[in-house]
């Protein structure tokens, strides 16, 4: 769920009553001061973030102690595991229904516009905790321009939303309400589409945010990263990495400010096999980057033998001089491994090599068909010339 909106900060908290509103008072409306309940506050000091805790929360616990003070429900509180919280936001993140929600903010409606002590509206945490969309409609309805607020961090909801594993439904409710977010940056510099990839949103969610914005595919965050870059490093699904390089091919030739490629991110973190050979079909040359931070990739220790000889034949097919005898040995490596964009790599270098080494009749479809994918009329004409035999009975 949450992940950086919830450091705890002991230093503001050190001094503080954790019942009561010592701390500095957050933007948004100046809460009434009441007497803080121990009951309401042991009912609500859970982690959110534990499954096993929000399954603690009780509901109709928390009304029947609000009941009975409701002063308690418009002060602001230190929990465990978020400060300068009222009850009402607490009880969002610990997935509370809409009956809960309703019944607090008709208790209290101006606290529609709280925040906690990380600059959260209710709204972020319905976002970072997958509140209901029936509770999440409510916020909306009730505090409109909710979806334009940032926290500390300049996140928007949409930005909370994409890093906290959303539903295509959640996005698409946000997106309605203020299309415009989808073009935010927080202060890293990063779109909601950059969240997303960061935190492995599913493809579902990033269809969605490509189809409002896909010129978000070129946006880079303060470390020159492009949205597939983060997929690289973070591991997102390979349909997600699949997506973005065919709505924005060119990003594999993206540097970031230390001149890592998304090859690179996806090599330092171990990537699926799949990835880099689709990676290295687009733009083999980005072997021969160097890493600011890391070096060379010819360096690197990989952690699987059979990637690390793919880049390397890469790197000596496209950065080396090398023979056609040297040639049809890592041509005949890549077949083995049945990688034919690998194959037609070999082909766009060493035209020649294909009369040295034998594609079954087999897979010479898949091999033409990797060649016509990379628009490569002269190397598809080679490899047709060739194989007129394939030919014979067609006339």
């Amino acid at each position: 769920m949450a992940q950086e909106n919830f450091r705890h900060d002991e230093e503001n908290n050190r001094h503080t009553n954790p019942f009561g509103g010592a701390l500095p008072p957050m933007a948004g409306p100046q809460h009434e001061i009441g007497m803080p309940d121990p009951k309401l506050h042991s009912l609500l000091n859970l982690n959110p973030e534990l499954e096993k805790d929000r399954r603690k929360f009780d509901g109709q616990a928390v009304i029947d102690q609000v009941r009975k003070n409701p002063n308690a429900a418009r002060v602001t509180y230190t929990f465990a595991r978020c400060y300068h919280c009222l009850p009402l936001q607490m009880a969002i993140m610990l997935g509370a229904s809409a009956r809960v929600v309703d019944f607090l903010l008709e208790l209290y409606p101006s606290s529609i516009q709280a925040r906690d002590g990380y600059g959260s509206t209710l709204l972020h945490s319905a976002c970072e905790f997958q509140a209901s969309l029936e509770v999440t409609s409510t916020l909306l309805d009730k505090f409109p321009d909710a979806t334009t607020e940032k926290d500390l961090n300049e996140n928007t909801p949409l930005h909370s939303a994409c890093r906290c594993n959303p539903t295509p439904e959640m996005i698409l409710l946000l997106l309605q309400r203020n299309t415009d977010a989808i073009r935010e940056k927080n202060k890293e510099g990063m779109t909601p589409l950059h969240s997303a990839c960061s935190y492995q949103a599913s493809v579902e969610v990033v269809s969605l945010l490509l189809e409002i914005w896909p010129a978000a595919t070129m946006e880079k965050d303060n470390y020159g990263m492009t949205p597939l870059h983060n997929s690289c490093e973070f591991e997102a699904p390979f349909e997600v990495i699949s997506l973005l390089m065919n709505k924005y091919p060119a990003a594999c030739r993206e540097n970031d400010r230390y001149g890592r490629t998304p090859l690179h991110s996806a090599c330092w973190n171990n990537a699926p096999e799949r990835v880099l050979k689709m990676l290295l079909e687009e733009y083999p040359r980005a072997v021969s980057k160097n890493d600011l931070l890391m070096g060379s990739l010819q360096d690197y220790c990989f952690e699987n033998q059979e990637v690390e000889k793919l880049v390397s034949n890469i790197y000596r097919l496209t950065c080396d001089e090398i023979s056609n005898h040297d040639a049809k040995e890592i041509m005949t490596h890549f077949i083995n491994a049945e990688w034919w964009g690998g194959v037609a790599l070999v082909v766009d270098s060493h035209p020649a090599v294909v009369n040295l080494v034998g594609v079954s009749d087999k897979c010479f479809p898949y091999l033409l068909s990797r060649v016509e994918r990379r628009s490569k009329l002269f190397t598809s004409w080679q490899l047709l010339s060739n194989r007129q035999d394939l030919f014979e009975n067609l006339i």
